[in-house]
Parts: C-alpha cells; sequence; structure tokens
C-alpha cells in the first residue's frame, strides 16, 4: 500500500513523536487522521510529512524518499478535505 493513515496510538510500530517537529502523537491526531505511517513503518504528522515531501522532491536523489531513513516510498498520501 505504500502508507496508512493512523487511527489509534496502539498502531504504531516504531515512534511515538514525529520525526520531522518532535511533537508527540495523540489520540486527537488519530481521530483527525493527521498521523501517516509510511512502507518503512515511520510516522509523521501528515502536514509535515507533506511539506518535507514537497522540499525533498527538489532533487532526484530524493524523490519518493521517508525523510527520517530516506528508503523508499511507493506512495504519495493525498488527504481531500472540503471546506464546507
Amino acid at each position: 500500500m505504500g502508507y496508512k493513515f493512523i487511527t489509534s496510538l496502539n498502531d504504531l510500530k516504531f515512534n511515538t513523536s514525529c520525526y520531522i517537529s518532535n511533537h508527540k502523537f495523540n489520540e486527537a491526531d488519530c481521530k483527525s487522521k493527521n498521523i501517516i505511517e509510511l512502507d518503512c513503518k515511520h510516522a509523521f504528522h501528515y502536514k509535515l510529512f507533506m511539506k518535507s515531501y514537497i522540499e525533498l522532491n527538489k532533487s532526484m536523489y530524493t524523490y519518493l524518499k521517508c525523510p527520517y531513513c530516506m528508503a523508499d516510498i511507493s506512495k504519495i498520501p493525498f488527504r481531500i478535505t472540503i471546506n464546507k
């Protein structure tokens, strides 16, 4: 699959805080689908991961990579929200 949105803190495999911001994940993050886990099992806050993804993809050497371990990512997690 490439990634999954974490819906429970118990689903986290390695890290309990975001490697980009160092903020601890909480249940509110899970409920709002604000935590993603990549193929390599590293988890990040969604918005921070997407900002990192945009920065990393300016170079062909970092294209489709985990921002922490640089492992390949098979799919990119786009989340669409509709403002009412």
